[in-house]
């Protein structure tokens, strides 16, 4: 048992552990060098080497240093000059042994990923084959995680040719994008989620792909629900619209012949009223027609604009027309309120590219909605600039009682009233703002509202630089 040859496995390495020369080896006997093994296990080996030729044992070995490697030994018997030696090739195991630990140590790290997930979850290689797999997805294909492991991923799970076809695709996607793929499959009935992420090797190549499923039912027949329950509004909508069109005619052809017969009581057509309680009645049929026929009219462009039917006669005016319309036919009113009505838009307004009629309203709204909450003394102001955008904003300021912060959003529903000590005697039917908006909003504009509690409020309309025809 003393070395009669050179061991390279000790030498010939480099190291940074100080080395054997070849005639310190010389010198010394194997249980010098293998600590490994006890006198018995190596006579055991010597015993074995001489029945079976040649053997591969694992053993450890003494550096001069004092430190230790774990070596593998094949070793074989022979004789030569009547002498029996043992010939053995030693190989340091150390990088081995460290790499299996790390593999070991990633499948189990792997493992306990794929476990913690809630779903099924696996790992496969670029063509299908799968790696690993955690407990829910073994359940799933009920298997073992032996009999799992090596198989063709599409294989094991029970679904049609079609969805087959389809993971197929994904998978193939997911290689050649190197990106991550999301889609869903449904089999008996039942909503699966996959998700597909790349795992890239030091080459970036796609080594391996983990794959995550999950159940998403519930899930969809909840968005089932919901989009039923879409096509169900928009069906009661449309119902709506028609209903409102169909009673809007109804209602208009009788208000016409009112307001018709009335104005021509009033003119005399038909000869003079008898006493003047009758001019009264008749002057009050007439307005109560009038006003009846206008909120007709709102209610009928409101549930237009809503259904996204609005169509907007596009010609190419200067504001001041509009504005000078709009205060012309707000100002009665706000004289027999005791306001001051202000349009500052002037000659040098902009020309704008929109519908001249629905701008009017716009307006018209604005105006009267500002005189009817100003208190007599107060003023309403009409004015317009340019945006640093290019846009043009139209601006309504009133002095008026204002609103709280609260109140803004509720002003800006459909029949939305706002109740406070100071509206209380203001009478309407919260059309005008709401209509205002959608009106705006099919302009491609913006309305917004800035107003403080018993301060006033200002209106904002911004009509998009591409309205702008000519800046003056």
């Amino acid at each position: 048992q003393h070395f009669v040859m050179d061991t390279t496995a000790l030498t010939a390495r480099p190291s940074a552990h100080p080395a054997y020369s070849r005639e310190e080896l010389l010198k010394m006997s194997v249980p010098d060098i293998e600590v490994g093994l006890s006198q018995m296990e190596r006579d055991d080996n010597y015993d074995n080497m001489e029945l079976n030729g040649v053997t591969t044992l694992h053993g450890i070995h003494r550096r001069k240093n004092g430190t230790t490697l774990p070596i593998s030994i094949r070793s074989s018997v022979f004789e030569s000059g009547g002498r029996r030696y043992a010939l053995a090739l030693v190989r340091d195991e150390t990088e081995r042994i460290e790499a299996e630990q790390k593999l070991i140590e990633n499948e189990k790290k792997t493992r306990a990923f794929l476990n913690a997930f809630i779903g099924s979850a696996g790992l496969m290689d670029p063509n299908g084959i799968l790696i690993d797999a955690n407990d829910p997805m073994l359940d799933r294909f009920g298997k073992t995680l032996d009999e799992a492991i090596g198989t063709p991923i599409g294989t094991l799970a029970d679904a049609p040719a079609e969805i087959r076809r389809e993971r197929k695709r994904k998978r193939e996607q997911v290689v050649e994008s190197k990106q991550p793929v999301q889609f869903e499959t449904c089999v008996d009935d039942i909503w699966y989620q996959h998700s597909l992420y790349p795992i890239l090797d030091e080459d970036g190549q796609v080594s391996s792909i983990a794959v995550f499923n999950t159940e998403v039912t519930e899930k969809k027949r909840l968005e089932q629900g919901m989009l039923l329950a879409k096509e169900a509004a928009e069906t009661s909508d449309k119902a709506k619209s028609e209903f409102l069109a169909n009673m809007s005619h109804e209602l208009r052809t009788p208000l016409n012949a009112i307001i018709g017969y009335s104005e021509a009581l009033e003119s005399g057509i038909f000869g003079p009223l008898a006493n003047e309680k009758q001019s009264e009645y008749l002057e009050t049929i007439h307005s109560s027609g009038r006003h009846l026929l206008s909120l007709i009219n709102d209610i009928l462009d409101l549930s237009a604009v809503e259904a996204g039917k609005i169509e907007l006669n596009e010609t190419e005016f200067g504001l001041e027309t509009a504005a000078t319309y709009a205060t012309m036919i707000v100002q009665s009113q706000a004289a027999k309120s005791g306001v001051r009505l202000s349009n500052v838009i002037n000659g040098n307004s902009p020309v704008v590219l929109a519908d001249e009629l629905r701008i009017k309203q716009i307006l018209v709204n604005l105006l009267s909605n500002a005189v009817k909450f100003t208190p007599e003394g107060g003023k309403v102001t009409l004015e317009a600039a340019y945006g640093s955008d290019g846009s043009v904003i139209i601006t309504v300021t009133d002095t008026g009682i204002g609103m709280a912060e609260e109140d803004l959003v509720r002003a800006l529903d459909k029949f939305g009233q706002i109740e406070n000590e100071f509206s209380a005697n203001v009478l309407g039917t919260g059309l005008g703002l709401p209509l205002t908006k959608g009106l705006v909003e099919s302009h491609g504009g913006v309305l917004e509202i800035q107003s403080k509690l018993g301060k006033g409020t200002t209106v904002n309309i911004s009509l998009p630089k591409e309205r702008v025809v000519q800046q003056n």
